[in-house]
């Protein structure tokens, strides 16, 4: 493969467009931004690059696994990684060499484009070198980076790259030469100008000569001026009504022709070779530090297997929500916090199908949005939050989550939430991933109830993987009659809800704790919620689990936490002197 065509996210025979891209909306509910800002830092350029990586979403295990190893030797090597990020510069002056600078002209000369084309040639074989010698002391071990070492070998190997990097040296010089241009001026015997010629074209001008040199040497003082250097604006010489100009344009027109003629052979020898790596190669370092970054704060991360896409299983121990970590690990001054994993399942035999219920604040949404960003990641290549996993790609993420009404006139939410759902059935197939947060709560209860039934009976003979969080909790106790009403033995649909805990119950998993260094854990591990103070109240762990609804409701401790309980509204009231003692 040529280094034209040459990526390090594509393997030859994977160069593939991905059947869809996350929606803008999708995106929006995973929290995706968090993530892309993490691996960028904040670099809008690099950002949306990130962006068309992570929203494509892959289907190609092929692909997945090109990507996952290439990034395994960017976090392998350290040397590696920071001698690619030096040669990223050059790469990017490479990309912008067929722009014209910002004060060109549509009639600037053809000695312009003279020096940018040189200039464009010299960064091309120095990234050539400098990108070989990286690899070469590195000893990758993936595809990726093997064939771009292969590459640039044989680029290197050339007759055509050979002869470039010698007649460079010499062009440059030629080049050099032509900085400066000497012009003699005759005076009047009154010292008034009269007038002009070109002398010389030679060397840029040092600037003042000494005293020494102007006595033994004249005006000519191994090109020193006789005078300070004064900056000033550019002179375009195109003046046609400027004799002088004209003939200074001839004359740098004949002086440069050579170089022209022997920069032509090599118009073709850096186009489009190398500059479309850079962005590959920062996105990689980029993710390589955000893992390093994880990894040292105590996050897992870990490269997952890639199971068959038939399957349609995702397998993950210890898994937690990305954008969530990133948010409470930028937080300066809060000490540390807490994130509790989760495993998460999709398969035939547990559930593929996943009814989720809980109280508020139990940690449904941050769950859902884990499972999501965890496939978007593993589609791109890229490592996941958790122990360890298997997943099989999904073809799209489609999400449902309750947002502000916006309803058409003459319809209301729950015609909105119908619709949204209509357009994911159309839309998903048997191995997508639906992401479904409080659907159908625009009507009431009862009714609610019945239309979720159909949905999730839906669900079940599409077989897609899915998650449908909700307050319905008689919803996720006829996970029984469902299943046994709607064909679909290997899509399963089952009920999962949001740890609580009473009093000195278990309470789960043991949370990572994370934040800036040197900061200390909580006495005694204590959770720092505020819905996990009181006595007698239950307590969220945020941890999600199989297993039946519980009726329970952190309300009364939200409630107290913004002070509208009824015994705070009543002081409230007397203290404002409108109620008696």
């Amino acid at each position: 493969m040529s280094l034209q065509s040459f990526s390090l996210l594509w393997p030859a025979q994977g160069r593939r467009r991905p059947p869809a891209r996350l929606s803008q909306t999708t995106s929006g509910d995973l929290d995706l931004g968090e993530v892309v800002r993490a691996i960028c830092g904040r670099d809008r350029r690099r950002e949306a690059f990130a962006w068309s990586v992570l929203t494509d979403v892959g289907t190609d295990a092929e692909v997945i696994a090109y990507r996952q190893e290439v990034l395994a030797d960017f976090r392998r090597d350290a040397r590696l990684a920071t001698r690619l990020a030096a040669v990223l510069p050059a790469l990017a002056e490479l990309g912008r060499g067929g722009e014209p600078p910002a004060n060109a002209r549509e009639d600037d000369w053809g000695i312009l484009e003279l020096t940018r084309r040189l200039a464009d040639l010299s960064l091309y074989v120095r990234a050539v070198s400098d990108l070989r010698g990286a690899l070469a002391e590195a000893s990758p071990r993936s595809a990726g980076l093997r064939g771009l070492a292969e590459g640039l070998a044989a680029e290197a190997g050339s007759p055509e790259f050979a002869a470039l990097e010698q007649e460079l040296p010499a062009l440059r010089e030629r080049v050099r030469q032509g900085e400066s241009i000497t012009i003699a001026i005759n005076l009047k015997p009154s010292w008034e100008p009269e007038s002009a010629a070109i002398l010389s074209i030679g060397p840029r001008t040092a600037g003042p000569a000494s005293i020494v040199d102007r006595l033994f040497h004249g005006h000519q003082a191994d090109g020193r001026a006789l005078t300070p250097l004064r900056r000033t604006d550019p002179v375009h010489l195109t003046n046609a009504d400027n004799p002088l100009f004209r003939d200074l344009r001839t004359l740098l027109e004949t002086t440069a022709a050579p170089a022209v003629a022997a920069l032509e052979r090599y118009r073709a020898a850096s186009a489009g070779k190398l500059s479309h790596l850079e962005p590959e190669i920062a996105f990689y370092l980029g993710v390589a530090a955000l893992a390093a970054r994880l990894e040292e704060a105590g996050l897992p991360l870990c490269k997952a297997e890639v199971a068959a896409a038939d399957e349609r299983v995702c397998l993950v121990r210890g898994g937690y929500n990305l954008a969530l970590a990133l948010r409470l690990l930028g937080e300066r001054g809060a000490g540390r916090r807490r994130i509790v994993p989760s495993d998460i399942f999709f398969d035939g035999e547990r559930g593929r199908i996943w009814i989720l219920t809980g109280p508020n604040r139990g940690g449904k949404t941050t769950f859902i949005r884990a499972v999501g960003l965890i496939h978007v990641l593993f589609a791109a290549g890229l490592p996941v939050p958790g122990r360890e996993a298997r997943i099989s790609p999904v073809d799209t993420v489609l999400t449902h989550f309750l947002a502000p009404e916006t309803a058409k006139p003459g319809e209301g939410r729950l015609d909105e939430e119908a619709e949204r759902l209509a357009e994911i059935f159309g839309e998903a197939t048997p191995r997508s991933l639906l992401l479904l947060n409080e659907v159908l709560a625009g009507t009431s209860q009862v009714e609610a109830l019945a239309l979720a039934v159909d949905a999730v009976r839906g669900l079940r003979l599409l077989g897609a993987r899915c998650i449908y969080a909700t307050h319905l909790h008689d919803l996720a106790s006829a996970t029984e009659r469902i299943n046994d009403s709607v064909p679909g033995a290997d899509s399963p649909v089952a009920s999962l809800v949001a740890g609580i805990r009473e009093g000195e119950e278990d309470p789960g998993p043991e949370p990572i704790w994370i934040g800036a260094p040197g900061d200390a854990a909580p006495d005694g591990g204590e959770d720092r919620d505020p819905a996990d103070r009181g006595e007698g109240e239950i307590r969220p762990t945020f941890h999600i689990v199989p297993g039946p609804p519980r009726m329970q409701s952190f309300a009364s401790a939200i409630a107290k936490q913004h002070g509208i309980s009824f015994g705070q509204l009543r002081q409230r009231l007397r203290e404002r002197g409108i109620v008696g003692p």
